[in-house]
């Protein structure tokens, strides 16, 4: 631990996967690797992850809401820049998030519900 963060961590059965972290000036982590390859880095507006890069080359980049940690869109794509998944939040004027979309490219907007209770107008 480095300042009470973690740092890194082994498998307690001896397993070879050892797992490395690391964090920004402000205590958001922004990396972790294998010990020698990362597995995913993160560059992060304060706290709030903006872009996740992944060993495979995918991003996932997120966009935020004016408002506490309400996440407005999570969209992943592939190394050519092409989206595979994209996520649209949103939410009423208290806050609540009235509903979750998802589509990728070729199969459309699907729509889905948090709760009956939250889909109230």
């Amino acid at each position: 631990m480095s300042g009470g963060l973690l740092t890194s961590e082994a498998y307690p059965s001896g397993a070879s996967l050892t797992l490395t972290r690391a964090y920004n000036d402000l205590g958001a982590q922004s990396a972790v690797t294998d010990g020698t390859n990362p597995i995913a880095s993160w560059t992060c507006a304060g706290f709030r992850p903006k872009v996740a890069t992944f060993r495979n080359a995918t991003t996932q980049t997120n966009a935020w809401t004016e408002f506490r940690d309400e996440v407005s869109t999570v969209d992943h794509k592939n190394p050519g820049g092409t989206t595979l998944l994209r996520l649209d939040h949103g939410y009423d004027k208290v806050h609540t998030r009235r509903y979750g979309r998802y589509g990728a490219p070729g199969y459309g907007d699907r729509r889905l519900r948090e709760s009956a209770s939250q889909c109230k107008s």
